[in-house]
């Protein structure tokens, strides 16, 4: 593929940097994710070297050393797999029914290869064609294959609809790759697409215009008021004007109060016994999932949890200070903050406003300034794949490869264990 990938060992160690796109369906939740990997023996490039060993590296360390729930959840993993990974047998030893092999579009549709793709596919596991575009050479590759992936910049307009009509009658289920914008997203949909992948799900963008609807309007003012940490009967009286966040707070410490001989039944009980922080932060969670949103299946709030809790475990690493818990919570919010314009649809100027932050979360937001700051880029760099000057950013914070990786695979493991309890 061409996207920058964002799987990659960090060093010599073995550490690695985790990294994942989600694919959608037509209801635009999360159904599987791709990870994309490189070759990082020259840990200062982003130049794939190797592919056959990228590939062996990310085998082993998702479905071995990490286990494929700590990266994929319950969804199903996307590999890319060059010509030698894929007639070498490196794949075979993978769990099929947590996989997709994409082969690639540089992989030339030989003899050679069509034996290696009708070996897999009758062995049962599920082929895919990585950016497919009309006229494609691997055409003879499709009586092998479930899935087709169409490399959207690469087909004009014009035959759009023509190659999707020929490929519907065989059967396959397509993939509208590296879908940029909305309008993008919608054409795609009509003319009968199954799945969706594109920056204009993994980026956040600010759609102008969208409503906030009351419920995510008072979990903005409760914010708000635990910033400036406003008496608990103050915070109980906002909570009670929607009844859904009251429900939904006092199921959340119900459910964490299951050694107590009593369920707690009230408001005040359930914001006395959750404490201001864990509230602050489900508060946080609610905020992305909202009432007309899928949840935790948002690619938004997935990204946006992630970002937070990767920040808070890097804080809690780097930032020496006499209230390391503010520093943490402040990381926390910085990192939730920070996508809250594509959720609104505001500037994030707008955020600092309505959140009233103080300087150092705004700082980070407006400016990526000072150490919040720098952990912000952190994440964000992890997320788009630069690596080069993600390593530069590592060294000048006093941040390991290892301690990157381990706070990463840790960040991944809070959001999916996140889905489950919501």
């Amino acid at each position: 593929m061409t996207l920058q990938p964002s799987l990659d060992a960090a060093d010599q160690t073995g550490q690695i940097f985790i990294g994942r796109q989600p694919i959608l369906d037509r209801e635009e939740r999360v159904v599987a994710y791709e990870l994309l990997y490189r070759d990082s023996a020259e840990s200062q490039t982003a130049i794939f070297s190797d592919h056959r060993t990228a590939a062996t590296r990310i085998m082993a360390n998702t479905f071995a050393s990490m286990g494929a729930d700590a990266i994929l959840g319950p969804y199903t993993g996307f590999l890319n797999a060059d010509r030698s990974t894929l007639v070498g047998g490196l794949v075979d030893a993978l769990p099929m029914e947590r996989v997709v092999i994409e082969i690639l579009e540089n992989v030339e549709a030989d003899a050679e290869v069509r034996d290696s793709c009708k070996r897999l596919s009758d062995a049962g596991f599920s082929l895919a064609l990585d950016d497919f575009v009309v006229d494609d050479p691997r055409e003879s590759l499709l009586e092998f294959v479930g899935c087709v992936k169409v490399d959207l910049p690469a087909v004009s307009d014009a035959r759009l609809p023509g190659l999707v009509r020929r490929l519907r009658r065989k059967s396959l289920t397509l993939v509208a790759e590296k879908v940029e914008t909305r309008e993008q997203f919608e054409r795609c949909h009509e003319l009968g697409f199954d799945l969706f992948q594109g920056f204009y799900f993994a980026r956040p963008i600010v759609i102008s215009g969208k409503r906030v609807d009351p419920a995510r309007s008072t979990l903005l003012k409760l914010l708000h008021l635990i910033r400036r940490d406003v008496e608990t009967e103050e915070l109980c009286e906002t909570i009670e004007q929607h009844p859904s966040i009251g429900v939904n707070i006092l199921r959340l410490v119900n459910s964490a109060a299951v050694t107590h001989s009593t369920k707690l039944s009230t408001v005040q009980d359930a914001v006395t016994f959750l404490g201001r922080r864990p509230l602050h932060r489900w508060l946080n969670v609610l905020l992305y999932a909202g009432e007309d949103t899928s949840g935790l299946s948002s690619p938004l709030l997935q990204t946006a949890a992630k970002r937070g809790r990767l920040m808070e475990l890097l804080a809690k690493e780097s930032l020496r200070a006499a209230d390391a818990g503010q520093n943490e919570d402040s990381a926390f919010l910085a990192g939730m903050a920070s996508m809250l314009d594509a959720l609104l649809g505001v500037t994030r100027d707008e955020v600092v406003r309505q959140l009233s932050l103080d300087d150092d979360v705004s700082d980070a937001l407006l400016g990526h300034r000072g150490d919040l700051g720098h952990l912000l880029q952190i994440a964000e760099l992890l997320e788009t794949g630069d690596f080069p000057s993600l390593s530069e950013l590592l060294v000048e914070c006093g941040i390991t490869p290892e301690q990157i990786a381990r706070a990463e695979l840790e960040a991944f493991r809070w959001v999916q264990e996140l889905g489950q309890g919501h």
